[in-house]
Formats: structure tokens, sequence, C-alpha cells
């Protein structure tokens, strides 16, 4: 079986298995599975392996979730309160939305 760059790239967009496909990755929640229950394909490949993960989702939390409410602080439509309130709210919530994306993208990757 050979898998292409692309074949790995939209497994990682859709949470899969990079190895087989199989939609192994997460055991609900947030709780990941060492390793694929359908090819043995071993995820953490080593102590610190999904640390790539923390910028991954540094990066979405920054672009998608806090420079908006930037410009919009900036730009006068949100009051500084209001703004700094969804900004602590975003800054703990986006990461946990984001969790199992970034773990596998960093996969991916």
């Amino acid at each position: 079986m050979t898998v292409t760059r692309k074949d790995i790239l939209k497994r990682g967009l859709r949470h899969r298995c990079p190895n087989c496909g199989a939609p192994s990755l997460f055991d609900g929640g947030l709780r990941m599975h060492l390793e694929c229950r359908a090819c043995g394909l071993v995820f953490e490949r080593h102590d610190g392996f999904f640390l790539g993960a923390l910028p991954i989702s540094y990066a979405m939390t920054s672009v998608v979730g806090l420079a908006p409410l930037a410009v919009l602080w900036l730009a006068g439509v949100l009051p500084g309160w209001l703004a700094l309130g969804i900004a602590v709210i975003v800054a703990f919530g986006m990461p946990l939305a984001f969790y199992r994306s970034s773990r596998s993208w960093n996969l991916m990757l």
C-alpha cells in the first residue's frame, strides 16, 4: 500500500491515522490512543513528540481568536472591558476546542 503526501494531508485534516486512514486517533474526549488500532502505527514516537502541537494551537488561538478581537478593540467597536473579557474566554477556550486538531495536524506534519 502506497501512501502519498496528499493522503496524509487529507487524513490529518479529518483526524484519522496518517498510515491507514482509520478513525482511531482518539479514545473519546481528549484522550489519544498510543497506537492505531487498525495498523499498529505508534503515534507518540518519543517523549515530547506532541510538543509540536503547542505552536499549532497557539497560532490558531492568536490568529483566529485574539487578532480579530484586537482589531475590533482598536477600531473602537468593542469597549476595552468587553474585549478583555472575551479575550480571556478565547485564550482558555480555543486551545481546548482545537486540542484534537492540533495533535492530529502535528502527527500529519
